[in-house]
């Protein structure tokens, strides 16, 4: 019986993030200030959607990740994305958001 040697694909990693002009982020305001934009006016009363910022150690954006768009009442979040994005991208933090669009503020026990 012959063998064949299988082949391993090389995993590259690179990071190339142009910071300097990236805002902070201070406060609650500051972070939805810069993400609430990810979340167009025509579909935020339609559909949930959930998002990830991350941030340096500085609190400055690197980015923000459009993890899922889903229906009228839930989306899935991979936490696997969430982090395999992070170490990508070298983050010291993130921020996530979603919106209800039935326009309840309360947390659901999925959001938990």
């Amino acid at each position: 019986m012959k063998q064949t040697k299988e082949r391993v694909a090389e995993i590259q990693v690179s990071c190339r993030p142009a910071i300097s002009n990236k805002p902070v982020i201070i406060s609650a305001l500051d972070a939805f200030v810069e993400i609430v934009e990810f979340f167009p006016a025509d579909t935020i009363a339609l559909q949930e959607k959930f998002v990830v910022m991350y941030l340096n150690r500085c609190n400055r954006v690197l980015g923000v990740y459009p993890l899922s768009t889903g229906g009228i009442t839930g989306t899935m979040v991979d936490i696997r994305l969430i982090l395999s994005v992070a170490l990508k991208v070298a983050a010291t933090g993130i921020i996530l958001a979603h919106n209800h669009p039935s326009g309840n503020l309360l947390p659901s026990s999925a959001d938990k």
